[in-house]
């Protein structure tokens, strides 16, 4: 991870490590667990000389102060990024140049002062209850598309993604599960029906899924599936060991998703081309 500009959050991973802390923050763990789960998605950053280690650590520290969460490990090693110069020599080996190094002292001023005077442990927002998993295996799904693509629900609106509906698409809630026992998430895969109609459960069946690596992993979200029109029409008994085929050929796993935050909108498309896997040799087997 690297920071081109002054700024902490100059380039994508220091973004994908705030919105993962603000999605890990609302579980009922420490700092130092939270950390962890950072460091075994973005690690190794230990070594403070290495390329981008020292935004890392005060990019984390940026977020616990403001969100209560206490870890002395993190201080300690953004404020040492900072003090040594280690941060500063990163920067500059990237070519940032000495007016762009004078403000990311002023970032590292400010910083310091959030450090040292984090918002209280106690305006710590955690949830009580883990969220509801909102799927189940085997459920069956249809979506409009335009061009071919679900709507991004991570628009608030089909006016404000400029979403205009010229066709369908299907898919099928392959497993679910919990990470951390607390993060609902599922695999899906969609399915080769035509995107000139709205499929049936029948069509679904006669399809052929469509990932070339198996499924694909989601967080899946009520809000989402309510923006994308997702609506459920049959469910389906899947056979375990075909299903565990699937999930094998893909290599993301549940912590990447649940750090990620992946919606299920990402993979929901629609197509007619050949398809990979029979849907019905997905089916458990009568005896």
């Amino acid at each position: 991870m690297g920071a081109w500009g002054e700024g902490l959050y100059e380039e994508d991973e220091a973004c994908d490590v705030r919105d993962s802390i603000s999605m890990l923050s609302k579980m009922p763990a420490n700092g130092d667990e939270i950390l962890e789960i950072l460091i075994e998605q973005y690690g190794p950053v230990e070594d403070l000389e290495d390329d981008g280690v020292p935004n890392f650590w005060m990019v984390v520290a940026d977020q616990y102060s403001k969100k209560g969460i206490v870890s002395e490990k993190v201080r300690m090693n953004a404020l040492k990024a900072m003090d040594s110069g280690y941060d500063i020599q990163d920067l500059k080996a990237r070519g940032l140049e000495e007016k762009g190094l004078k403000a990311r002292l002023k970032v590292h001023a400010k910083l310091k002062e959030r450090i040292n005077n984090p918002e209280p442990e106690s305006k710590r927002r955690v949830a009580k209850n883990p969220p509801k998993q909102v799927v189940k295996e085997g459920e069956v799904y249809v979506f409009p598309t335009m061009q071919g693509k679900g709507l991004n629900a991570w628009f608030s609106s089909w006016e404000e993604a400029g979403f205009k509906p010229d066709g369908w698409g299907s898919l099928i809630i392959t497993s679910t599960g919990r990470e951390y026992d607390w993060f609902p998430w599922a695999t899906y895969v969609p399915v080769n029906t035509s995107p000139a109609e709205k499929a049936t459960l029948e069509k679904v069946l006669n399809g052929r899924t469509l990932f070339g690596d198996g499924v694909a992993y989601c967080i899946p979200k009520q809000n989402h599936f309510k923006r994308m029109e997702m609506e459920k029409i049959g469910e389906i008994i899947l056979e375990s060991e075909s299903i565990e085929k699937l999930v094998k050929k893909q290599r993301s796993t549940p912590k990447q998703v649940v750090a990620c935050g992946w919606s299920i909108c990402s993979g929901a498309f629609s197509s007619d081309k050949e398809g990979l896997v029979d849907v019905r040799e997905l089916l458990q087997r009568k005896s």
